[in-house]
């Protein structure tokens, strides 16, 4: 009775641990560690072991390196030095450090697999990784924060990344200084909320499994569209095909002044006859949001808003004055024509980034009609509407709904 009942627990186990398994080759790594954290908590002896090895791995997966580490502390404890499993150890740790920006100690640790356990099969990886921290470390770096370093390269995509009216001029040595300044203290952050260890929180947890999501999602639309080819033949056949469609349009520059009714408009319209300067009046008057420039709209199309200036700028001069003009929105404006720069048809080079665009945007639509029918048998979708969650719906949903 005694073996039948160990051998249910051992059986147990084994399901459970599958399951772990499973979940993380899926991606469902939080299931998966709780799983993991349950099992854990009943085994002891070389089992336990064996499986803290998979609980780390699926724990960096999700990028949870402090509990990470935490383990693998545990797994150095209890594992012999000259045993197989501990070029493992040392692996693991050193492939966190060199994710925490921790290059140094990555280092150090990485030669220590090339140097003693050459026999391992870790061996590969670890010189993988000691090439990897060695291009990093070779680099000049600009700052170095505590661990970690800040080079040439990163401070760069820092300042790319800025706002156009934040970035500071290459000259501009002070400007560069307090750029350099923010980006330090955002590594300063970082490394106090790890000590602080923000990063084993739920609410981390929860904001990196979304990131995480739309990180692999993105990667994987990025794999499919290096599928997408686009020959000459197809660039020239849709060129002579859609040149209507990659005309340049017509542009103006212009000022408007938008006021609330006609009455309004006309008494404005006098007084820009008696001389008073169009953009000081708009300024003044003008309901519309950009009085404060003088009622300017540059590069105004047939496309634009309001729609009402189009057929009357086709019409108009440079410098004149036409109004009012009744606008949609019960609103009259006055506008003042500066600049008028014709359509023209554009010329195949002109057209042919844009063509690309365009061709690839529709194979990838159809890829992606292809693939989500086939990830769908792949991964069955149900949905469950319970209550009156969704009153926006005012017809009965046309979907499998399973209660």
């Amino acid at each position: 009775m005694k073996l039948f009942l160990i051998l249910v627990i051992i059986t147990g186990f084994n399901a459970r641990i599958q399951e772990a398994e499973k979940l993380a080759k899926i991606g469902r790594l939080k299931e998966s560690i709780a799983i993991y954290e349950e099992i854990l908590r009943q085994i002891k002896g070389y089992q336990k072991i064996k499986l803290t090895f998979n609980y780390v791995d699926v724990l960096i997966r999700n990028e949870e390196f402090g509990k990470a580490l935490k383990e693998i502390a545990w797994l150095e404890d209890n594992v012999s030095k000259y045993s197989m499993l501990y070029p493992g150890i040392i692996y693991r740790k050193a492939f966190i450090y060199e994710k925490i920006g921790n290059l140094g100690e990555a280092r150090e640790l990485y030669e220590k697999i090339v140097k003693n356990y050459t026999k391992s099969k870790f061996f590969e990886d670890a010189n993988k990784g000691l090439d990897r921290v060695y291009e990093i470390l070779n680099k000049d770096y600009i700052a170095t924060v505590g661990p970690l370093g800040i080079t040439y390269s990163e401070f760069e995509k820092f300042i790319k990344r800025m706002p156009p009216f934040s970035k500071p001029s290459p000259t501009d040595t002070e400007a560069i200084k307090r750029v350099l300044d923010n980006l330090i203290s955002w590594k300063l952050l970082y490394l106090e909320a790890l000590d602080k260890k923000i990063d084993l929180t739920q609410e981390f947890q929860m904001r990196m499994e979304k990131n995480r999501e739309k990180a692999l999602a993105n990667l994987y639309m990025e794999e499919l569209d290096k599928r997408i080819k686009i020959t000459e033949e197809e660039i020239k056949d849709y060129f002579a095909k859609h040149k209507e469609d990659l005309k340049i349009l017509d542009k103006w520059d212009l000022r408007r002044i938008e006021v609330k009714t006609k009455l309004d408009a006309i008494n404005i319209l006098r007084e820009l006859k008696k001389g008073k300067k169009f953009e000081e009046l708009a300024q003044k008057y003008s309901l519309a949001p950009d009085a404060r420039i003088g009622g300017l709209m540059r590069n105004f199309t047939e496309k634009s808003t309001p729609t009402e200036f189009v057929g009357v700028l086709k019409n108009m001069k440079e410098n004149e004055i036409r109004g009012p003009i009744k606008l949609s929105n019960g609103n009259f404006a006055i506008i003042k024509l500066l600049k008028k720069y014709p359509g023209r048809y554009r010329t195949f080079e002109e057209a042919r980034n844009q063509i690309i665009q365009m061709l690839k945007s529709g194979k990838r639509k159809k890829i992606w009609e292809e693939l989500r029918k086939e990830m769908l048998k792949k991964y069955p979708v149900k949905y469950y509407f319970t209550g009156k969650k969704f009153e926006v719906l005012k017809e009965e949903p046309k979907m499998k709904i399973e209660k």
